[in-house]
């Protein structure tokens, strides 16, 4: 009932194509952090907003407050506003030309497809050499995000290391087992029941010795 559309993609960056599933699945609100991403500070463009914005800023507030630290203070909620403005005005800029890329590269390879050519080939590389720099850089983006994670939270018990736990535990998963008399056992009670027989028999020798089998 979720299923919103599907499509097949282009042929990209391997030999298949990509097949997409939009799914409408109701999201809860969750808590937000803003976070510089420092990858905005290699554009050129962005860098020399950020530094117009601040001359404007303390050009126009120096003096305005009796505390420095109040003037201090401001100035970061003004200055993450221009940040994330740039930065949402950034993200949309690169999803047009992606999209761009995107669109002229089903249309070539159509017609490729109708008319094999040499030129239309090379319009194909070209596109989906463009395409391939968009994804490093998200790649890029998602790695640098990561490394930060893993430093912040490496040496803490917290969601990442349940994450990991969480992995293991299903690794160690016993989906069957044979019993002594050979016989293969799937049922998971079952699977319990046949550990409590070994083990007490194996640390218990008692001759009278009984135990209850788990239910």
């Amino acid at each position: 009932p979720y299923t919103h559309s599907t499509s097949i993609g282009s042929i990209t960056w391997s030999d298949h194509a990509e097949i997409s599933l939009n799914i409408d699945k109701p999201r809860t609100a969750k808590a937000w952090t803003w976070r510089l991403n420092p990858t905005l500070l290699h554009n050129p463009q962005i860098r020399q907003t950020i530094q117009q914005e601040l001359t404007n800023y303390f050009e126009t507030n120096t003096g305005s407050v009796p505390s420095t630290n109040t003037l201090w203070a401001a100035h970061k909620a003004t200055i993450r506003g221009t940040i994330i403005s740039a930065a949402s005005a950034h993200r949309r800029q690169t999803l047009r030309e992606l999209e761009q890329h995107l669109t002229s590269l089903r249309t070539i390879e159509a017609k490729h497809k109708r008319t094999p050519s040499q030129s239309l080939l090379d319009q194909i590389k070209l596109h989906q050499h463009a395409i391939k720099s968009y994804m490093a850089k998200d790649s890029q983006k998602a790695l640098q995000w990561t490394k930060q994670l893993y430093y912040e939270k490496s040496n803490k018990a917290d969601t990442l290391l349940a994450r990991r736990l969480r992995h293991k535990t299903l690794q160690k998963h016993i989906d069957e087992i044979t019993s002594p008399g050979g016989r293969t056992h799937k049922d998971p009670d079952r699977i319990a029941s046949i550990f409590v027989d070994y083990f007490s028999k194996l640390y218990d020798h008692k001759p009278n010795h009984t135990f209850t089998h788990p239910t």
